[in-house]
């Protein structure tokens, strides 16, 4: 018995939707990858055409600084000399603290703001299932071999409202989730470096809608310089 034409133009559209899914996921891969390269090529080259006998171009870098009440131990174990972590006098410390400013220089082209990976509030718990999926698909983008050469930040952060200290713990932890995951995904330990930001480079005040402050519970990620 033949398959009717109905049979066939619906197996023809399941195919047609399946490959353009296929090829958004690898187009998005590529375009995540060359995000996190930022202004670097393989080998460690910058783009650009460079003319014989001249200085190839220079990497232009930030640096991101962030105090914090002592050392977290997976700032310790994976900064390496890349991260410099200096003592600081802070008058709302209380006695026996010590406050610390954690800085490392930065790719600022290799951003990528994970607004898809978003946390509950007050917690590290994902934000929804999506959050988890998102994750999934960015050790994929670790493990490719165009970044193998490269280390990167994960950025921490919470939304305006609530005490200071709290969130600079609560964004550390987040951080630590999100390379702890990526870890248990396959993702090498020493390419991350989980850093909290607290509510220090919040988008929206403490006292906008909660459908706008839960979009500052996110991650960035920068390619480590």
């Amino acid at each position: 018995m033949k398959p009717s034409f109905k049979i066939i133009v619906a197996l023809c559209g399941a195919a047609i939707l399946l490959g353009s899914a296929a090829a958004e996921e690898t187009t998005d891969h590529a375009a995540t990858v060359n995000k996190l390269r930022g202004q670097a090529k393989p080998g460690g080259k910058t783009r650009g055409f460079v003319p014989r006998g001249s200085q190839p171009a220079q990497i232009h870098t930030e640096t991101r600084s962030v105090l914090t009440r002592g050392v977290p131990q997976n700032i310790q174990v994976s900064g390496g000399s890349k991260v410099q972590v200096t003592e600081v006098a802070a008058a709302e410390v209380g006695a026996g603290e010590q406050t610390y400013q954690i800085s490392y220089k930065v790719d600022p082209e290799s951003n990528v703001t994970r607004t898809s990976i978003l946390f509950v509030k007050n917690s590290t718990q994902f934000a929804n299932e999506n959050s988890r999926r998102e994750l999934e698909t960015l050790a994929k983008v670790f493990e490719d071999p165009a970044l193998a050469e490269y280390s990167f930040v994960i950025e921490g952060h919470s939304s305006a409202e609530g005490e200071t200290l709290h969130n600079q713990q609560l964004s550390q932890e987040r951080a630590a989730v999100i390379v702890a995951e990526l870890v248990r995904l396959g993702v090498a330990q020493g390419k991350l470096l989980p850093v909290g930001f607290g509510e220090s480079k919040a988008r929206y005040q403490a006292t906008d809608p909660e459908s706008v402050r839960s979009q500052d519970r996110r991650v960035e990620i920068f390619r480590l310089e």
